[in-house]
């Protein structure tokens, strides 16, 4: 969170993109071998919770796409060595709220940059994917209402009224 602070002060995004990758390299670095489902994801919220208010001060662009995909990364790691079927709940909520995150960090970036078109669509991709592979198709239909939900506000907040982002 300091360097982050300081990032922002010094109006520096070289310095952010460090802290913030550091922060996602930390969940490799001191792991235990161990499945901590709850704490890695708290950490991941808390990180780019810290993110998003870094964007809110500082519009880069950059930093939204690394943290995406560092997000993607960790998410990954965890799901392909840990996730079992009695987490599926609690991985559909830390997705969710993690996707409405890069939803909203995406309406903080300079909306001129083409990097936000890549996140947008791969954060929707991923957060269907992440669903359909945890909740399954019991709950997708809630899944589809979610992530049309974040294209609907992202369309609104860019264009002043609801359209298709296609």
């Amino acid at each position: 969170a300091a360097t982050a602070t300081a990032a922002v002060l010094q109006e520096s995004e070289l310095l952010a993109l460090f802290a913030f990758l550091g922060g996602f390299a930390t969940p490799f670095l001191l792991s235990t071998g161990q499945n901590r489902q709850t704490e890695l994801f708290v950490y991941l919220l808390v990180l780019c919770s810290g993110m998003l208010v870094t964007l809110a001060f500082s519009h880069w662009s950059r930093l939204l796409v690394v943290s995406f995909f560092a997000t993607l990364t960790v998410t990954a790691a965890w799901y392909y060595s840990y996730y079992t079927a009695d987490e599926w709940l609690s991985t559909f909520v830390f997705a969710t709220i993690l996707y409405l995150i890069f939803i909203a960090a995406s309406l903080l970036v300079d909306r001129s940059s083409p990097i936000v078109w890549v996140v947008v669509p791969t954060a929707t991709a991923a957060y269907l994917l992440a669903a359909y592979s945890t909740a399954g198709s019991a709950h997708i239909g809630l899944v589809e209402i979610l992530a049309g939900a974040g294209l609907l506000l992202i369309s609104w907040t860019i264009s002043g009224r609801l359209r298709a982002l296609y």
